[in-house]
């Protein structure tokens, strides 16, 4: 192993220090996340519990680069995220991190195998028959490659949730993120 690797590995994924998020809607300021400190390694299984409107989501949001917190630091590979333009946290969403989100985000017009293989093939840049095995494979460990050809719609709500499994696995995330994944299961 190269000392690059195993720098790399011996280093927290995740690693939040003072977090603080602070929702400001003009006449009232709300307390998202105060004083968060978290650290994750490769390979570890992180669960977040708490009561409604406890910061779950929030978190979850930070942590998958769609917010930023209003102070502290969140250190993603040991870069610090909140130093990244627009264009760099997009990147990072796209090659680092899968969501399962509570509300699946599946695309409607689409087939179960094409939302899995879009995010591939537009982001990744797989060729389309790589994407579409790696898909498919992942479809086949959720039960879902009798459905490939079937629209969202034409789906019970646990067998959306298992697309969206599938469709967060197949792109090789870094971080998977998952908001009440086992909800509509």
């Amino acid at each position: 192993m190269k000392y690059e690797e195993r720098e790399s590995a011996q280093r927290p994924l995740i690693q939040l220090e003072n977090l603080v998020k602070v929702y400001d809607t003009g006449a009232l300021k709300v307390l998202g996340l105060k004083k968060i400190n978290l650290t994750i390694h490769r390979g570890e299984f992180v669960a977040v519990m708490g009561h409604s409107g406890s910061g779950k989501s929030t978190l979850m949001n930070i942590l998958g680069c769609l917010d930023r917190p209003t102070l502290g630091h969140y250190y993603l590979d040991g870069i610090d995220v909140a130093d990244m333009t627009p264009d760099q946290l997009s990147d990072i969403r796209n090659r680092k991190i899968g969501f399962v989100f509570q509300s699946f985000n599946l695309f409607n017009n689409l087939s179960v195998l094409e939302n899995c293989t879009v995010g591939q093939i537009k982001v990744l840049r797989r060729p389309k028959e790589e994407a579409r095995d790696i898909a498919m494979s992942f479809l086949e460990k959720v039960g879902m490659a009798p459905y490939r050809d079937a629209r969202p719609a034409q789906l019970s709500g646990g067998q959306q949730q298992r697309v969206a499994i599938a469709r967060a696995l197949a792109s090789d995330p870094e971080v998977l993120l998952c908001d009440e994944a086992t909800s509509a299961l």
